[in-house]
């Protein structure tokens, strides 16, 4: 298993709160230890198929563990936010070419009626894709945390 395709432990927390509800098959139980399909030592709960471990009620469960993509897809389809990928790179003028120097993100709020509003872009530059799409996902769940707050 690849770790880094999973959301961290504390983000899987964040998703948890604002509702995520899909079925996974990976799970961090409540120290933050992410499980896969079938390895699970605790008897009480069967990590073989796919669940909604968040609503489990399972007492040593923290939260399910969706992949990244997993996370950003629910971001668009459930609460309209859109974390999107930006390559970033410089301009070689002697070779007439871009070197890729590392990714960035870009949230849109899409509404209901499809209304596409720029939100936040991130403002540090991230070797890796999956850090990026990372802290685009940490950066939605802000927005709806804010959002949440705004309208209590």
């Amino acid at each position: 298993m690849n770790t880094e395709d999973y959301v961290s432990y504390p983000l899987a927390l964040a998703l948890k709160k604002a509702g995520f509800d899909l079925e996974v098959n990976h799970v961090y139980d409540k120290n933050g230890k992410l499980w896969e399909e079938g390895m699970h030592e605790n008897a009480d709960c069967d990590c073989t198929a796919y669940f909604d471990y968040n609503k489990s009620g399972y007492i040593e469960v923290g939260a399910s563990a969706p992949t990244l993509a997993q996370a950003q897809k629910w971001l668009r389809e459930k609460k309209g936010y859109d974390v999107a990928l930006c390559p970033e790179g410089e301009f070689l003028k002697t070779e007439r070419t871009y070197r890729h120097t590392g990714w960035n993100y870009s949230i849109i709020r899409i509404s209901k009626i499809g209304i596409m509003t720029p939100g936040p872009i991130g403002n540090v530059l991230m070797s890796k894709y999956e850090q990026a799409l990372s802290e685009g996902i940490k950066s939605a769940l802000e927005l709806i945390n804010t959002e949440d707050h705004n309208h209590e």
